[in-house]
């Protein structure tokens, strides 16, 4: 599904646009020739192409009585994430993952054009945007990367036993604990919109541009990539971004001023 619309108009001197674009797509797996036997909830068929299957992630292990009270996989220790024992056997194995309705590819994408001018001065502005998409994200770290500092203050240790954030391993994404286990925790919602750009201008009176024998003359200021209004677990990273170990380069921040003058 694909609308765009576009409204101008013109009030008191004042003449503006507004337009708006959205796109909904969505595609499923009609059919795969999938294991026999597999669960309904690990089942590709239905679900988008590429979906993620994973554990379900419930918390962290704070303490070793904790652990010995719920099941877990070996290697365990306190700050490991818990995994949900999803068909309740008491072990946790591959039977435990759960097909997620979401891939990085969004599902709806959508921008936002405003322009206005008034007399001498003009203003343009984009907002893009994107909804229903997910992304795993797994840092690099210990000896190969790491950690960023926000995520660091909150991660379960000794002396941080209320920790929210798995302990500090190296190579998290090879422990042999829970961590390691293709789990929720490290999936993101990355819906976001961001001001893609915007422009302000002003056109010097034609009466005093005649005078230096010059066509006209515009001054402006303008940004890219002002604002990104997004998941908070997604403040160090760009919800574009579609590699796990979110190495992906980001998107730049610019601002110009600028001078256009006509002969």
């Amino acid at each position: 599904v694909e609308i765009q619309l576009t409204h101008n108009n013109n009030i008191g001197g004042v003449q503006y646009s507004v337009g708006g674009n959205f796109t909904y797509v969505r595609n499923r797996v009609v059919y795969i020739d999938e294991v026999p036997g597999l669960p309904d909830y690990q089942r590709a068929e239905g679900y988008p192409i590429g979906s993620f299957a994973l554990y379900q992630a419930n918390g962290i292990f704070k303490s070793l009585e904790e652990i010995s009270n719920y099941p877990h996989v070996s290697g365990t220790v306190p700050g490991d994430i818990r995994l949900v024992d999803t068909n309740g056997d008491k072990v946790i194995n591959n039977k435990d993952q759960v097909r997620i309705d979401k891939t990085n590819v969004p599902r709806i994408i959508y921008g936002i054009n405003l322009g206005a001018s008034y007399r001498n001065f003009d203003m343009t502005m984009l907002w893009q945007g994107q909804a229903q998409a997910a992304q795993y994200v797994l840092l690099e770290s210990g000896s190969t990367g790491n950690f960023f500092a926000s995520d660091v203050a909150d991660r379960w240790s000794p002396q941080n036993p209320t920790g929210n954030w798995p302990r500090v391993a190296d190579k998290m994404y090879t422990s042999l604990s829970g961590n390691a286990y293709p789990n929720t925790f490290w999936l993101r919602n990355t819906d976001f919109i961001r001001l893609k750009n915007v422009e302000i201008g002003y056109n010097l009176p034609a009466t005093l541009v005649s005078k230096a024998k010059l066509g006209g003359v515009r001054v402006y200021a303008n940004g890219f990539n002002i604002l990104t209004l997004t998941n908070s677990a997604n403040k160090n990273i760009d919800p574009e971004g579609d590699q796990q170990t979110a190495t992906f380069y980001p998107q730049q921040r610019t601002l110009n001023l600028g001078v256009n003058v006509r002969f």
